[in-house]
């Protein structure tokens, strides 16, 4: 009996490896980049305050459009909607302001 067990040591180690690196490998790996907003669960704020601001301006309450576009982007400057957010004023033919002086990236540089 001892000679089975010698034996059944090694390999009992060897297949708890084996098993131990298939886990490994089929867990998903973690990386630094950014999500993918297609495959976001939940809203962003910045997503959240411009459908808001679309609703507004669906209402026909401009002011409240453009309020809450500013605060969108002062408040979330590095967010994808703060640079919308600063197109659909500009569009609208009102200044948006320099959102370097509100802590984010002008549209010049790229959002960065």
């Amino acid at each position: 009996m001892a000679r089975h067990l010698r034996y059944a040591r090694p390999v009992l180690r060897l297949g708890s490896f084996l098993l131990f690196a298939a886990l490994l490998a089929y867990a998903p790996m973690q990386c630094s980049g950014e999500p993918d907003p297609a495959k976001a669960i939940e809203e962003t704020p910045g997503e959240a305050l411009y459908k808001l601001a679309a609703e507004f301006q669906g209402q026909g309450d401009r002011p409240a459009w453009e309020a809450t576009l500013r605060y969108l982007m002062r408040n979330y400057p590095s967010s994808r909607f703060a640079l919308m957010a600063e197109q659909d004023l500009a569009d609208a033919g009102i200044d948006a302001g320099d959102r370097l002086a509100v802590g984010g990236a002008s549209a010049a540089d790229g959002g960065r």
